[in-house]
Order: C-alpha cells, then structure tokens, then sequence
C-alpha cells in the first residue's frame, strides 16, 4: 500500500495550483523573489506563476511583466540598482500584500523590499 503522505508530498501538490486566499488562512506563504526566468513568487523553493495565485490578473500580468525585466545590476547588491525598477517592485510587493492580506502571507528576506520612508 505505501507510505502514507507527508507534508512535503501535500506542499509539491500545491505548486501551480490556483488557491484562493480565502482557503489558505494562515497556511500559505510565498516569498517574494524576482529571478531570471521564474518568479517573483516562490512557494517552498519552487517558482509559482502570480496567475496562480488568488489576485487580480492585471496585478498578475503586472508582476509578470516586472520580473521578465530582472537583472542583477537592477537590485542594489553594489550600489543603488535601478530606482525605477525598485520602485515598481516595491509597489507590486505592496498590492500584492493588500490583495492576499487575511490568507496568504508574502515574505521577503532581501532587505531592499522593506518599506522605504
């Protein structure tokens, strides 16, 4: 018969399916992390598309189209980065955060997506 599933198991199934907010209260966490190709959002080290996620497509479209621009020079690992681009990815992180606020939690651990005064 096999063993029986086990958390992970339950987590990989969960990659790309769409789950609305409102049936993920306090399970569900992505991490905010734009990268070449996949991204911005990752859910347990695996890239999730933001069209798989319970928010408005044009929000979804919007962080596609953002994270298709990535490079390393944009983010301020030596220097300043790319103002803009920072900008719009702070805002987009934002959005996001308002829209899945009460189900899904987004994380950061990059220090330049913290809120600037």
């Amino acid at each position: 018969m096999g063993d029986p599933p086990d958390a992970g198991d339950a987590r990989r199934l969960l990659v790309g399916v769409n789950i609305p907010a409102h049936q993920t209260r306090g399970v569900d966490t992505l991490e905010f992390w734009p990268d070449y190709g996949s991204g911005p959002l990752w859910r347990h080290g695996a890239a999730i598309s933001p069209r798989d996620v319970d928010v408005d497509p044009s929000l979804a479209e919007r962080l596609i189209r953002w994270n298709a621009e990535y490079a390393e020079d944009k983010i301020p690992l030596e220097g300043p980065g790319d103002v803009k681009w920072m900008t719009e990815g702070r805002n987009l992180l934002a959005e996001l955060r308002r829209q899945t606020a009460g189900g899904i939690t987004i994380d950061t651990t990059e220090p330049w997506w913290a809120d600037q005064p």
